[in-house]
C-alpha cells in the first residue's frame, strides 16, 4: 500500500524498491537471524520494521555496525528515545540509525498522565493494565513496558501508586476488580 502511495505521488522519482519482507514473530533470536539473512544475502539498504519491542533492539544496535537505517512504527519504550546525538548520555548512540515513525511513544504518554496528575492536584494512582493486551500491536509485554515508563514517571513526581494486573483475577468482572483493588485503599479523598 505505501509503495502504491508513493510512486501515485512520484515522491522517488527514479528509485526502485523491492521488498523483502520477513516474520520475526516477536522473536528476538529469529528477527536477528533475519536481519543478517537479509543484510548479507539480499543486500539491503534499509530495514522497515520490526516493531515489537524486543526484536527492535538488537536490531537497531546490530545496524549501527552496517551503516544501515531502520525505521518503525513500534520502539515504543523510553530506550529508544534517548537523545542520539548527546555524548552525555549513557547509549545514547546505541539505536542512531532508528528512526520512530509512531506518533508518540511511551514516554509522551506518560507525560501527558502526569501533566494531568498536576493539573488536577492527584496524588495517588491505581493502575490497572494487561500484561499482554496489546501483544499483536506491538508485540510481548506492550502494556507491561508502557506501565513500566509510566511507574519511572510517576515515582520522579513522588505520586503513590499502586498496580493491579487483570491476569491476576480473570474470573472476575472488571467492575468487580475495580471495586476490591480499589475500594477502601484508593477510594475518598
Amino acid at each position: 500500500m505505501a509503495e502504491k502511495e508513493v510512486k501515485a505521488r512520484h515522491i522517488l522519482n527514479g528509485l526502485r524498491f523491492k521488498f523483502m519482507p520477513r516474520d520475526g514473530s516477536c522473536n528476538d533470536q529469529l528477527a536477528q537471524i533475519n536481519a543478517v539473512e537479509a543484510y548479507y544475502k539480499e543486500h539491503v539498504n534499509v530495514f522497515f520494521g520490526p516493531t515489537c519491542e524486543y526484536c527492535v533492539a538488537p536490531i537497531a544496535r546490530m545496524l549501527q555496525f552496517w551503516d544501515t537505517p531502520l525505521l518503525t512504527t513500534g520502539a515504543f519504550t523510553f530506550d529508544f528515545t534517548k537523545n542520539k546525538t548527546d555524548t552525555t548520555i549513557e547509549n545514547s548512540g546505541e539505536y542512531k540509525l532508528l528512526t520512530r515513525v509512531s506518533p508518540m511513544a511511551f514516554e509522551g504518554l506518560t507525560s501527558v498522565v502526569i501533566q494531568i496528575l498536576r493539573r488536577n492536584g492527584w496524588r495517588r494512582v491505581m493502575l490497572f493494565y494487561e500484561k499482554n493486551g496489546y501483544d499483536l500491536l506491538s508485540g510481548l509485554h506492550t502494556c507491561q513496558l508502557m506501565m513500566e515508563t509510566l511507574v519511572n514517571g510517576l515515582k520522579k513526581e513522588k505520586v503513590h501508586y499502586a498496580a493491579f494486573d487483570t491476569e491476576k483475577n480473570k474470573g472476575h468482572t472488571l467492575t468487580h476488580n475495580l471495586k476490591v483493588e480499589i475500594g477502601g485503599a484508593f477510594g475518598g479523598k
